[in-house]
């Protein structure tokens, strides 16, 4: 089956922060593009919802963290530790959360 994704993704695996509102859920990336990523978290959010995601990049010199603002696609409830894996597409990064991405993919 093709891939689906305009953007190809790379594996990959960040601490991150999420506000939900005024609730930080913290969970990690397992995945990112400049489109969207796959979550690791805890937590449930509902399809739709509109999330600021902070990824933290401590390995890095340059920068050590990248803040978009991203919609909840779809969860999934796994086996792994955190629970579930959550899709999201960004849908707001400034030039330069942008081009912080571009040097992490």
């Amino acid at each position: 089956m093709p891939e689906r994704r305009e953007h190809p993704r790379r594996g990959i695996k960040l601490r991150i922060l999420v506000a939900v509102g005024k609730v930080i859920l913290q969970g990690r990336a397992e995945d990112i593009s400049a489109g969207g990523a796959s979550l690791r978290l805890d937590e449930v959010l509902p399809e739709g919802t509109r999330i600021a995601v902070r990824f933290l990049t401590p390995h890095l010199e340059k920068f050590k963290w990248i803040d978009v603002t991203a919609t909840v696609q779809y969860v999934i409830l796994t086996s792994g530790n955190p629970a579930y894996r959550t899709g999201v597409k960004i849908v707001g990064a400034d030039a330069e959360a942008r081009s912080r991405l571009e040097t992490l993919i």
